[in-house]
């Protein structure tokens, strides 16, 4: 796959809105990159299949995804705005396109917004359009995006991730026992 990947994503859980899937598709296919979909449903059931006849061609649709196979890969994402999303997208320094549905995902997208690795887009105003423009701008190498989106993977790694964290739950439950 010669083209860069854009990853795009609902989740799991508010994965109903078929227009942002086609809409991420086209925008991507039309600034040269190939769509990757992970759709958070069955690829075959009738609802997947009424959404593959609307994509552009190429795209790829699976219903989930590894993040460490494919984020690698993105040269930048679409997405949700769910926090696990949006930490293995910084973590892989992949710029971020937040279009937040429900729960907390407007605090990640307003997170993502203001470390300037990534653009919030309200749900009604994603067009074809203005996902083209945001791409555009996110994903060269020296965008302001980009640099961002390194500069904050670089903070994560240095905060220790997972390992540090279980130390830190440890200091506290054990000061709690006391």
């Amino acid at each position: 796959m010669d083209q860069p990947w854009v990853f795009i994503t609902l989740g799991t859980a508010f994965t109903d809105d078929p227009n942002f899937f086609v809409a991420a598709a086209h925008a991507a296919v039309q600034v040269g990159c190939l769509p990757i979909l992970a759709v958070g449903n069955d690829v075959n059931s009738e609802w997947s299949i009424k959404l593959r006849a609307r994509l552009p061609k190429p795209s790829v649709m699976v219903g989930r995804v590894n993040f460490s196979e494919v984020l690698p890969y993105a040269a930048g994402a679409i997405h949700h705005g769910g926090a696990g999303t949006t930490h293995a997208l910084v973590t892989h320094a992949v710029p971020q396109i937040v279009v937040p549905h429900a729960a907390d995902q407007a605090r990640q997208a307003e997170g993502v917004a203001r470390s300037g690795v990534g653009y919030r887009i309200a749900p009604k105003n994603v067009t074809i359009p203005v996902l083209v423009q945001a791409l555009r701008n996110a994903l060269p190498d020296e965008s302001a995006i980009r640099r961002n989106a390194r500069g904050l993977q670089a903070e994560f790694a240095s905060l220790g991730g997972i390992p540090a964290a279980a130390n830190v739950l440890e200091e506290v439950v054990s000061r709690l026992a006391v």
